[in-house]
């Protein structure tokens, strides 16, 4: 959809597919910097580690994004960038007001969601989150916000706009659960065999 707005915007021919390819890429390596901008200062405001040694990485975390190419011109990439930006907000606090705080977390667990149905157990462990280090009163007060964002845009998505293959594929993403064995085989293997570590 972002990829559609843009290309309407910009009055890109579609009847020429490597336009499509180009835009999609290009959105998907803007996505990527933006994550890997977030990823860096996670790490300089929340450990102690020299921003030359953040730097080195956050260098590599894009090496891996790379690698992997998990993020070339799909979904992955606005939803890594949102999901970075969800734990840039509840790790760094560089906001004070813990009801703007709450807003701003609640609408980009929305967006990781609306980005990408596997950002489904994100609420969850922000929540979690926020009751271990903060209180159980703001803890609510998030998932309350979460809840409205959430069914607001849900009924925008479906009823608004039509789009109701939304909720078919969350229940099915919630069906897959999470896939150790594929997991295993597909990313750690692949990378582990790669840098020429003895395969497990």
């Amino acid at each position: 959809n972002l990829c559609s707005f843009i290309g309407n915007l910009l009055n890109i021919n579609i009847d020429e597919p490597i336009n499509i390819y180009r835009l999609c890429r290009f959105v998907s390596l803007i996505n990527d910097i933006i994550t890997c901008l977030l990823f860096f200062r996670i790490l300089v405001k929340t450990t102690p580690l020299k921003r030359e040694i953040a730097f080195l990485i956050t260098a590599l975390f894009a090496c891996i994004l790379c690698f992997l190419g998990y993020t070339f011109c799909r979904v992955d990439s606005l939803f890594l960038s949102f999901y970075a930006a969800t734990f840039y907000i509840l790790l760094t606090s560089s906001i004070k007001n813990s009801l703007a705080r709450n807003i701003f977390l609640a609408v980009l667990t929305t967006a990781c969601i609306y980005s990408k149905q596997n950002g489904i157990i994100l609420p969850a462990l922000i929540a979690v989150w926020i009751f271990l280090n903060d209180s159980l009163k703001r803890s609510v007060s998030y998932l309350f916000l979460f809840i409205l964002f959430f069914t607001g845009l849900f009924l925008l998505y479906n009823y608004s706009f039509g789009y109701s293959h939304f909720t078919s594929h969350t229940l099915d993403t919630l069906k897959n659960r999470i896939d150790i064995h594929w997991f295993y085989g597909a990313i750690f293997k692949r990378f582990a065999d790669s840098l020429i570590i003895v395969p497990l």
